[in-house]
């Protein structure tokens, strides 16, 4: 059964990362990879940054060093869905870094905040530290998200930075409704109000909850149906009750 299920799960993830992708193949107007070529265009395509490209050891990336280092992608068309940001970023130095997604309008003006937390030493790679394809999403509840700003938070008084190898902005093709209601075999999952309550079960069923990517951060059983899930990230993640995998928005 568990087997099965991670198949499951597995297909279920790749359908959902299928879905992410979007088209750039000729501007690539949602997404700046740090290859030479892959600067100018960004440079030429809108997307304006603190610091140059630069290189280490014929690697290129963006650098984030000062807080308030910035990314800030080109103005895109209108879109009706969330937007996942994803990113590779290298942390050499480790320790613990904030930054901030901003989704901007038209006009530039911060409509959507989403604070992030990034600690290296989760994220380990050889004797670096490594954050690989880190995926969050703005909700983009009112369709007016024309840009998205990255900006660095670091300690004025350390010399802790990051590296940034590709960034991308991708229509998740996930409709944002005030009421977020899925009945899956027989189960009615609803979030409302920081609590996922889930009905067509035992009242202390164990929910599983994973991000889009398959990493699991919650398991734990109901309370009367009812979960709080107002300590995770803002965002889109699939959740198991059962033999019931339905994606929800929280």
């Amino acid at each position: 059964m568990k087997k099965l299920f991670l198949t499951t799960l597995l297909v279920f993830i790749g359908l959902s990362a299928f879905a992410l992708r979007v088209q750039d193949s000729k501007t690539n107007a949602w997404a700046t990879y740090y290859t030479t070529a892959g600067y100018t265009r960004s440079l030429e395509n809108g997307w304006v940054s603190t610091w140059p490209q630069t290189d280490k050891n014929s690697v290129y990336f963006m650098q984030f060093k000062n807080d308030g280092d910035f990314l800030t992608s080109q103005l895109f068309d209108v879109q009706n869905n969330a937007l996942a940001v994803v990113m590779e970023i290298q942390m050499p130095s480790g320790g613990d870094k904030t930054a901030t997604l901003y989704g901007l309008n038209s006009d530039s003006v911060v409509v959507e905040t989403l604070n992030l937390d990034l600690n290296g030493a989760n994220f380990a790679s050889g004797v670096n530290k490594y954050f690989s394809e880190a995926a969050f999403v703005l909700l983009n509840k009112n369709r007016d998200i024309r840009r998205v700003r990255f900006e660095y938070g670091n300690d004025p008084f350390t010399t802790q930075y990051l590296r940034m190898q590709w960034f991308e902005i991708r229509d998740t093709v996930a409709s944002v409704s005030p009421i977020d209601i899925v009945t899956k075999e027989g189960v009615e999952m609803s979030v409302s109000n920081q609590f996922l309550t889930v009905k067509g079960v035992n009242a202390d069923a164990t929910v599983q909850i994973y991000t889009v990517l398959g990493a699991a951060v919650l398991r734990q059983p109901l309370a009367e149906n009812r979960l709080f899930v107002g300590q995770l990230p803002k965002g889109i993640y699939v959740v198991r009750v059962g033999k019931a995998v339905s994606k929800m928005i929280f």
